[in-house]
């Protein structure tokens, strides 16, 4: 592995961690639970200790520690090597180190994802090195919650979906779900019908609660209808036992709402027992 003097640029005019920079990091980190993935790396692959008192470093002496701790690290060469990869992306000299030192691709793809991740500021960019050929992500749960804190159910979804991660726990399963209700309502629902009983009404329940408004017409089942009393907004709900042809109980909900729905359901019950009569 080579030395810190030819790893990285001696020059301080290129010194990227600014106390503007530093700042930057250190609120990206609280955004991601006050763990980057770059910690993680160091920590549980590294096996390099506190990680947070080592990144950001705030001058060449504490990029030289750092270099040290990873060097010093009982890895194999190319572990060390993707963490050295990972810090060279905020000098802008990551290509070329790579290049001298054979980083495969897919290692690089990973470390770009994560780096993308610990900065939140391009989430499109870290879903496409994810979806790199040969690549596997660690941490999925998190990389989920990452793109949920960027406001992207659409990568969550995507990422599940295309990485075919394992929803093996219930904060997945909750994260999927959530990011789901939000792309497309109708498909969350399905997706609950075929959870095991025992979490399939936790989690409909939680659906119904962030996109009730988009399932005033879904066809429930009989099982998730007689949940949705509980959960269902009162106006939604009505206009759900209208659909099913239950108008009288329509009538009952809407005993809370305005007087002109009730007297319009009134008149529709009214005019449907005639038709049925003739």
């Amino acid at each position: 592995m080579d030395t810190y003097e030819k790893t990285f640029p001696l020059d301080p005019g290129l010194f990227p961690y600014t106390k503007q920079k530093i700042e930057e990091l250190r609120n990206a980190r609280r955004r991601l639970d006050n763990a980057f993935f770059f910690d993680l790396v160091l920590t549980e692959i590294a096996q390099v200790a506190s990680p947070a008192r080592l990144y950001p470093p705030r001058s060449s002496q504490e990029v030289r520690l750092l270099h040290e701790a990873i060097y010093n690290s009982p890895v194999d060469l190319l572990k060390k090597q993707c963490c050295i990869y990972y810090i060279m992306l905020d000098w802008d000299a990551n290509g070329e180190y790579a290049r001298r030192c054979r980083i495969p691709d897919n290692y690089r793809a990973l470390m770009d994802a994560y780096w993308h991740l610990d900065r939140g500021k391009d989430p499109d960019a870290a879903f496409a090195s994810l979806c790199a050929p040969g690549l596997t992500p660690n941490f999925a749960s998190k990389i989920m919650h990452a793109f949920s804190a960027a406001n992207r159910p659409d990568l969550v979804v995507l990422l599940v979906q295309t990485l075919d991660i394992r929803l093996d726990n219930d904060d997945k399963l909750e994260t999927y779900l959530r990011a789901m209700a939000r792309v497309s309502t109708s498909s969350a629902v399905l997706f609950t019908r075929n959870l095991p009983i025992e979490v399939r009404r936790g989690m409909f329940e939680m659906v119904i609660r962030i996109a009730s408004v988009n399932l005033a017409s879904f066809p429930f089942d009989d099982l998730e209808f007689g949940w949705l009393a509980e959960v269902l907004p009162e106006g939604i709900l009505i206009k759900q036992l209208v659909a099913r042809g239950q108008f009288q109980a329509a009538v009952r909900h809407a005993g809370s709402e305005s007087h002109s729905l009730r007297t319009g359901l009134r008149a529709a019950c009214f005019d449907v027992e005639r038709w049925q009569a003739d």
